[in-house]
């Protein structure tokens, strides 16, 4: 490996590692909304998607497995535990806000006839439509 590489190499580990904190303490300063920010942006977004569209296969393509569980090893299960903690609230605050659209569902295809496969069915697609029509009113900040 090149000179060059090594440095860019050590330059993101100076730049990168250990630095939480800083992540959180800049984060906490920021005055505006990212989300506005990216929602405003989404033609963008998806224009950079299409950029790649393409391509996308072909890169996955490259990427070999054992790269793939290298990184997981490396990462992945500390990101994951952290992840999961990080996300509790939002994850909370579904369950809470989901339960009665799930109540509801259940209690249209309890209410319903279950005797036979068709019955059951029915029950099936009762759950389904009202999720449907329900779909997002649960969402969470």
């Amino acid at each position: 490996m090149g000179r060059l590489a090594e440095k860019m190499i050590r330059k993101w580990k100076e730049n990168t590692e250990g630095k939480g904190e800083t992540l959180v303490r800049e984060i906490k300063e920021v005055e505006v909304n990212p989300m506005e920010l990216a929602a405003a942006q989404n033609e963008v977004r998806i224009a950079k998607l299409k950029e790649i569209e393409k391509l996308w296969p072909e890169i996955m393509r490259r990427i070999p497995k054992e790269l793939w569980v290298k990184m997981v090893e490396e990462a992945g299960r500390d990101n994951y535990n952290v992840s999961v903690r990080a996300k509790a609230v939002k994850q909370e605050n579904f369950a809470r806000k989901f339960e009665g659209v799930l109540v509801e569902a259940k209690r249209r295809a309890k209410a319903a006839p279950g005797v036979t496969l068709t019955d059951r069915l029915k029950r099936v697609e009762i759950v389904v439509k009202h999720l449907i029509e329900n779909k997002g009113k649960w969402r969470t900040t």
